[in-house]
């Protein structure tokens, strides 16, 4: 009788360190390494343009005064092309509770691995102007692309 146990579970231990706890590569033997997934939401920032920096926001920053022209960008992991030439833009508070306002951002080619836009507050937000945290999302249709955050202040 222990030597029928002893034997039942020798095999039950070899059938799940080998193959069901999944350390194992079954086709050869070796440790499996786990992939590092990355973001699937990349980070918006905020900055200034220059022309001569090549399509980058130089001076990064998340504060803003009420009539500067606020830029913001984002780049695809792995450079990965946009695939849309229409993007929704979403402003919201900064808890991320409400809506304040959102639109369409077209003429986008869709081979860009990202993008580089601003708007200021002639362009007509709705709340846009007054002094607070903002989170800025960028969409292609339901799918969230990017986000960001920053401050408009006096």
């Amino acid at each position: 009788m222990l030597k029928r146990l002893f034997l039942i579970m020798t095999v039950i231990t070899l059938v799940v360190t080998g193959t069901g706890c999944g350390l194992l590569d079954v086709a050869s033997g070796k440790p499996t390494k786990k992939k590092v997934e990355e973001p699937k939401v990349a980070k918006l920032e905020f900055g200034d343009y220059d022309e001569d920096a090549d399509h980058h926001l130089v001076n990064a920053r998340g504060h803003f005064s009420r009539d500067e022209e606020i830029y913001f960008s984002f780049f695809n992991s792995g450079k990965k092309k946009l695939d849309s030439t229409v993007l929704k833009i979403r402003l919201l508070d900064g808890s991320k509770k409400r809506v304040i306002d959102e639109w369409n951002h077209g003429d986008i080619n869709p081979s860009w691995p990202g993008l580089v836009t601003s708007w200021t507050d002639d362009d007509g937000f709705d709340g846009f102007t007054d002094s607070g945290k903002y989170t800025l999302q960028v969409l292609r249709g339901d799918t969230l692309l990017a986000e960001g955050s920053f401050e408009i202040v006096d």
